[in-house]
Order: structure tokens, then C-alpha cells, then sequence
């Protein structure tokens, strides 16, 4: 079985009127042939034309999936140019090339954060042709496996153990204990952007010196565990929109592209230091400069903030433990799942 199809709305020569997409199964080499010529007679044939279309753009800001033939969507990534989807395809291999125009298969599908909106990029569309055909079932885990090493090496993402095993991960949203009372992550491990990763070990240096270890209580999220999140608890005052457009100025919350995290810290003995507030506290309380906590809380966050901030990082203005790197411009969202990170 050929899954075919024929897309000519989607970055084609603009002499194309048809705006249709035809999908259709086919068991015959003649009844194949035959829906070829009738593409070919529709002008989709046209090398030179073929030659001459612009590649697609990847669009800005959308979360984007694999689609096997089943009709099951993979979360794969944000934010690379389609160069980088193309290479990575390549990298893939030929596999069941059955197409015409690249060395791979497959469809992606790009959806607007929050959104229903989506268009699909098939092999053959990349040219001008429009023919796509699909990967065989036991070849769909290869190129999926393909993608995320290959994207997990683009974005610079890494497992926080990977850069210091020292450091306790215990990441609130993948248990209940949050304020939700729900579980947000599917999987328990603590992911960062490499070189935010590698200032929160600097860090962890000075604290360790000091006979303390940070505890970290979320870090890199994916763009669809933020829609879960606001699903959960859907009020602005605590959780970000997914679909807000970012604040063009003031603190913002980097989370999403791995250059966030909630930290706290704790003693030799495992045991978590006095702060302000417990995690995730949406009164004033939670402010760093907040009046009236223990002197004991105030010499421990005042602690924490200076040990991050030599560091690199920067501590929000509400929440104590949130601690932001400002050494660099972020990234746009991610959405590389925390399952492509376990063992």
C-alpha cells in the first residue's frame, strides 16, 4: 500500500490554481501509473518549473510533529530553519524511497501553539511536484529516533545529571505535589539548555564549597507542557498563556527554551534550607524582597540569589526561586518531550 499526495496550494508556482489535497491508497501499479499521468497532465510535472520553486519556510513560532501513516503524531521540535529538517532527513536515509525529488519520506505537520491551524510539508512538496509517499511501519521509529538525537544536538539540550550528577532533581510537575494536584510531566528528568546548564553547575561549585547542593524543582519545559499546564490551572495571574506573545520587555520566564529553573537548596543531609515560601507560593511572600521572613530565610535566599547571580543568572521579582539566564538571547520555544531524555 502507496499512500500519495498531491498538494499544489503549498509553496508552489503561483500559475497553480488547484487548491485542493488528494490522498488516495493504491493497491495497482497501473491504476498508479495512471493517476500519475493525470497529475502530469495537471501540470505537476513540470521539471523546470520543479527547479525553480522556492523552498517552503518553516514557520515561526509553531510546534511541529511527525505524522506517521497511521495517523499518530510524534512531538519533535520548534524552532530550526528548514535546512536543518532537511539535513536531518537526509541523515535519516534513503529508507523506502519510493518518491520523487528528496531522499526522504514522511510528513510533518505544523500547528499553531494553542491552536487547530496546521499545514503539512511532505517530501515531494519541498519540490514543486507535490507527490509524498509514505515510510513503511517498521522504518517510522528509525527516523523518529533520527529526529530527536539530531534536534537534541541542535537546540544544545541536555539531562542536568549528565553535567552534574551532584545536583537533586525533583521536579514538582512530574508528581502531584504542585499546585495543580495534578501531574504535568510525563517523565522525571531534569533537561537544560547546555550552557545555562553548564553555569548552574559553576554554581553548585560555590554552593558545594559551602557544604549545600541545589535542588532543582522545574527547568526546561516543553511548549506542550505549558498548554497542559495552563489546561490544568488556566489563570494568567500564575501560569503563562502558551499562545501570549512574549513581553517585549520586563522579565520573562525562559522555561520553554531551557534557560530557566526553580531551585532551592539543601544541606548535607538532604535537608532543604528555610526560604520565604515553599515552591510555586503566589502571595507577596514569594518575592525575593519581601518583608517580614525569618533572618534565617532572609541570609538563605539572600545566599542563593548572590551565588546564581555571580553566575549568571538573574532571580524573578516574585518567586524566590526562579532563576533566569541573562547571559544570552533565548531561543525560540521548544518542544522536544522530556521522553526523548530517558535512558
Amino acid at each position: 500500500m502507496i499512500t500519495i499526495s498531491f498538494m499544489p496550494e503549498y509553496g508552489l508556482n503561483p500559475e497553480y490554481k488547484v487548491k485542493v489535497r488528494l490522498t488516495m491508497r493504491f493497491y495497482s501499479k497501473t491504476v498508479l501509473l495512471a493517476l500519475l499521468a493525470l497529475l502530469l497532465l495537471a501540470g505537476c510535472g513540470d521539471p523546470a518549473a520543479e527547479l525553480e520553486a522556492p523552498p517552503l519556510p518553516l514557520p515561526t513560532g509553531k510546534a511541529v510533529v511527525f505524522r506517521d501513516p497511521g495517523g499518530k503524531e510524534w512531538p519533535l521540535f520548534k524552532g530550526v530553519s528548514l535546512d536543518q529538517v532537511m539535513e536531518i532527513m537526509r541523515k535519516a536515509g534513503p529508507g523506502s524511497r519510493q518518491g520523487a525529488g528528496e531522499d526522504w519520506q514522511g510528513e510533518l505537520v505544523f500547528t499553531a501553539p494553542g491552536g487547530k491551524e496546521h499545514y503539512d510539508l511532505y517530501a515531494g512538496c519541498i519540490r514543486h511536484c507535490g507527490l509524498a509517499y509514505a515510510l513503511d511501519p517498521d522504518q517510522i521509529q528509525l527516523l523518529r529516533d533520527c529526529f530527536e538525537r539530531e534536534i537534541l544536538e541542535i537546540q544544545g539540550l541536555v539531562r542536568i545529571k549528565d553535567l552534574d550528577d551532584s545536583i537533586i532533581i525533583d521536579l514538582k510537575y512530574a508528581t502531584a505535589d504542585n499546585f495543580t494536584g495534578q501531574v504535568i510531566y510525563p517523565a522525571a528528568v531534569g533537561v537544560i539548555k547546555r550552557e545555562t546548564g553548564e553555569r548552574l553547575v559553576e554554581a553548585n561549585k560555590i554552593f558545594r564549597e559551602k557544604g549545600l547542593t541545589i535542588k532543582v524543582w522545574d527547568a526546561y519545559r516543553p511548549f506542550s507542557y505549558q498548554q497542559r499546564l495552563w489546561e490544568a490551572f488556566p489563570d494568567p495571574r500564575y501560569v503563562i498563556k502558551p499562545e501570549s506573545t512574549p513581553p517585549a520587555s520586563g522579565f520573562r520566564a525562559r522555561h520553554n527554551n531551557g534557560m530557566s529553573v526553580d531551585i532551592t537548596l539543601v544541606d548535607e543531609t538532604g535537608r532543604e534550607l528555610e526560604m520565604p515560601t515553599g515552591f510555586d507560593d503566589f502571595t507577596e511572600s514569594a518575592s525575593p524582597e519581601a518583608e517580614g521572613m525569618s533572618p534565617e530565610a532572609r541570609a538563605n535566599v539572600d545566599l542563593l540569589i548572590s551565588v546564581m547571580r555571580s553566575a549568571g543568572f538573574e532571580v524573578a521579582p516574585t518567586e524566590w526561586w526562579h532563576f533566569n539566564d541573562i547571559t544570552g538571547e533565548p531561543s525560540p520555544y521548544l518542544d522536544v518531550p522530556l521522553e526523548a531524555f530517558l535512558d
